[in-house]
C-alpha cells in the first residue's frame, strides 16, 4: 500500500529534500478518501503495477504513472483518477494521456480525470456512472470533468491494444510462465538451426570426401595405365635389340673381323688425336737466383725465397718443345 506517510520524503544530494505529492494532489488524495473511506487509495503508482503486460508490451507502459489508484478491501483495482492541469492541453500530453486511457480500459479498468481537486468529492457518483458494459468495447474518450470548457474539441487519438483482464495487478507466475515458453521456443529453433547447420555441413564434408576418393581412384588408374605403357616400351626395344642380335649373328665372320678391325683403326686414331691434344709436362731443374732478380718491389714472400734457391719446376711442353 502507497501511503503519504510511508516514504514521504525523497533525498536528493543536490536539492536536499522534496515533497512526492504537490499541494494539489495532496489535498485530492484527502478528498477521495473522505469520499472512499471503505476503499484504499494509492498515489504515484506505476501503470505496469496495475495492468498486466507481456515483456514486449511492458517497453511500452514502463514509463507512465497513475495520479491515484482506488482498490477495494480484496486489492482489486476499482478506478484510476488523473488529476490534469493546464500541462495536458498540448498535443503531445494528449496522446500521451489518451494511450494511458486506452491501455487502461482495454484492461477493464474504468479511467477518471478531474481538473480540479475538489471535483474528487463526486468521485462515488462518477464511478457509479461509468458504464461496466463498455470496458471490453471499442475504447472511447475517458471523462474529463472541466468547468466551462468543452471536451468535444480533443480528438481521440488510437492507442495499441493490451489483453483485457478482471485482475489489476500483474501476476509474476503468468509473466515468467509466457517468457519460459518463449525462451523454450527460442531454444528449440536454435537447436534446429544447429541441426540443420550441421546437415549442410556434414553433406559438405561427405561431398568433399567423395570427391577426394574419385580424385585418388582416376589417379590410381593413370598411374596404372602409365607402368603399362612403360612396360609395353620395355618389351618393344627388348624385341628390338633380340633382333638386332640376330641380324649380327647371321653376318660372316670374315665381314665382323673386318668390321672390327676397322673400328679398332678408328678408335687408335681416336686415341692418337686426343693424345697430340694433350699437353704434356716436364720435371726441369733451375739455378738459383740472386735477391735483386728474384724482388719485386720491396716484399718478399714465398716465391722470391723459392726463387734464391736451386729447385724443380714443372714445365708444359708442346711437340716436345719448352
Amino acid at each position: 500500500m502507497h501511503s503519504c506517510e510511508r516514504n514521504s520524503l525523497v533525498f536528493n544530494r543536490e536539492n536536499g529534500t522534496k515533497k512526492p505529492l504537490s499541494d494539489r494532489e495532496r489535498e485530492t488524495l484527502k478528498l477521495l478518501r473522505g469520499a472512499l473511506p471503505e476503499c484504499d487509495i494509492h498515489a504515484n503508482m506505476r501503470l505496469a503495477d496495475v495492468i498486466k503486460a507481456g515483456w514486449r508490451q511492458f517497453n511500452f507502459i514502463k514509463s507512465y504513472h497513475l495520479d491515484f489508484v482506488i482498490c477495494d478491501q480484496d486489492g482489486h483495482t476499482v478506478a484510476a483518477v488523473e488529476l490534469d492541469d493546464s500541462t495536458h492541453d498540448n498535443r503531445k500530453a494528449r496522446e500521451r494521456d489518451a494511450k494511458k486511457d486506452g491501455w487502461l480500459r482495454d484492461a477493464g479498468i474504468k479511467i477518471i480525470r478531474i481538473r480540479k481537486p475538489h471535483e474528487a468529492n463526486k468521485i462515488r457518483q462518477l464511478i457509479e456512472e461509468y458504464q461496466p458494459e463498455r470496458i471490453f468495447q471499442e475504447p472511447q474518450n475517458p471523462p474529463v470533468f472541466e468547468p466551462g470548457r468543452a471536451n468535444s474539441r480533443i480528438p481521440p487519438i488510437p492507442v495499441p491494444p493490451i489483453h483485457p483482464s478482471k485482475y489489476t495487478r500483474p501476476r509474476i507466475g503468468r509473466s515468467r510462465h509466457i517468457t519460459t515458453q518463449q525462451i523454450f521456443t527460442r531454444m528449440a529453433v536454435t537447436v534446429i538451426g544447429m541441426f540443420v547447420v550441421w546437415m549442410v555441413f556434414a553433406n559438405f564434408v561427405s561431398n568433399q570426401q567423395k570427391r577426394m576418393i574419385e580424385a585418388s581412384q582416376k589417379a590410381q588408374q593413370q598411374m596404372k595405365q602409365r607402368a603399362a605403357e612403360q612396360q609395353a616400351e620395355v618389351q618393344r626395344r627388348a624385341q628390338a635389340a633380340e633382333s638386332l642380335r640376330r641380324k649380327q649373328e647371321a653376318v660372316s665372320a670374315s665381314q665382323t673381323e673386318q668390321l672390327r678391325k676397322y673400328e679398332q683403326a678408328l678408335i687408335y686414331q681416336h686415341e692418337l688425336k686426343v693424345a697430340a691434344q694433350q699437353p704434356r709436362y716436364e720435371r726441369v731443374f733451375v739455378r738459383a737466383k740472386s735477391g735483386e732478380e728474384c724482388r719485386k718491389g720491396n716484399v718478399i714472400d714465398n716465391e722470391v725465397v723459392r726463387c734464391m734457391a736451386d729447385h724443380y719446376e714443372i714445365i708444359e711442353t708442346k711437340n716436345g718443345t719448352q
